[in-house]
């Protein structure tokens, strides 16, 4: 079950994506948004200004960018578009919470993913957002699944799943069916073995396993297909998303691909 999803909010054409689509997956599945922004101001800043605001030890031992209070709400440090942003969510009647963050947003984003069931990501295109190398290590290190949007709102068709009958793959692809289930779409499991007779084995795994969520699927088993390969098969058929296990040779590629929207779970 989805309850809460992650959404971190930036000033980026990117970022507007990300919460749009976050916040119609949150509709549609009926779960709360968590909200991170990056404070309007510096934490450190203002407490060298003020008198009698002098950090806590633990806050001097903590660095910069991994302290991020949340009860603090003072009006000068909450951002417009933080506001902006549960003020839209108030309209459309959408649970929500939202947290402060200082410095930058991928390792907040990182700790918080431990309280969320799944993260709606930015593309990494804008490095003052997200660079490439902070995707991938949210993607391989964050407590919940990591949902990289398109470059536009989609609305999901078909969602191309990577199975090999690895412990990460199961994972991946279990989540993955629980997600397809929820958002009624298609699942299209590309089966990746090692020789004929293992890609029969993990077809009969892959195929128990969607019968117990009562999708649309198509499962599909290839010999020697290499993980690189992934993300332009699942372009050819024309994917709405694709999902893997966080595993670099498979998420990398697929990030670059703009067209569909990247699940890292597992």
């Amino acid at each position: 079950m989805i309850a809460n999803i992650l959404l971190p909010i930036a000033a980026d054409p990117s970022c507007e994506v990300s919460f749009e689509q976050g916040l119609d997956l949150a509709d549609r599945l009926r779960a709360r948004l968590i909200l991170v922004a990056r404070a309007a101001e510096e934490r450190e800043d203002l407490s060298q200004e003020l008198p009698g605001q002098e950090k806590s030890p633990v806050e001097r031992a903590m660095p910069k960018e991994d302290f991020w209070p949340v009860e603090e709400r003072r009006p000068g440090t909450v951002p417009d578009l933080a506001l902006a942003a549960a003020a839209r969510c108030e309209e459309l009647r959408v649970a929500h919470a939202w947290l402060l963050a200082y410095g930058r947003l991928a390792p907040q984003l990182r700790d918080v993913s431990r309280l969320c069931d799944l993260a709606v990501l930015p593309r990494p295109s804008n490095p003052t957002v997200l660079t490439m190398r902070e995707a991938l290590r949210l993607a391989l290190s964050a407590a919940c699944p990591c949902l990289f949007c398109a470059a536009s709102v989609l609305q999901p068709r078909r969602v191309v799943a990577w199975y090999d009958g690895s412990v990460a793959s199961s994972r991946a692809f279990r989540l993955t069916c629980e997600l397809v289930s929820l958002l009624n779409t298609s699942l299209t499991v590309v089966v990746s073995a090692r020789a004929r007779g293992q890609a029969d084995e993990l077809r009969h795994e892959a195929r128990a396993v969607t019968a117990g969520y009562h999708i649309e699927r198509e499962i599909t088993a290839l010999v020697g297909l290499r993980a690189l390969e992934f993300a332009g098969l699942a372009d050819e058929v024309g994917a709405d998303m694709v999902a893997a296990p966080p595993s670099k040779p498979l998420i990398a590629p697929a990030l670059n691909h703009s067209t569909y929207m990247t699940l890292a779970a597992g």
